[in-house]
């Protein structure tokens, strides 16, 4: 009998960024939103660095829960 391994391939790896990258943009958004902050205001280094970082966590977290 074939056991099969879940591995991590570069489709998942793929898709796992774009939906992390999709998902920070969503939530960044949802937060100007609701604190009613004007995007031309914000410091863009925070604002980028906020972005990326939230990424990484998504990304990283949808990475581990496939493995």
């Amino acid at each position: 009998m074939e056991t099969r391994r879940c591995g991590i391939d570069r489709d998942m790896i793929i898709g796992c960024a774009i939906m992390a990258l999709l998902g920070s943009v969503g939530i960044i958004f949802s937060i100007l939103f609701v604190f009613a902050i004007d995007l031309q205001e914000c410091n863009m280094t925070l604002l980028t660095a906020a972005f990326f970082s939230l990424a990484f966590m998504i990304w990283g977290i949808l990475l581990c829960r496939n493995c």
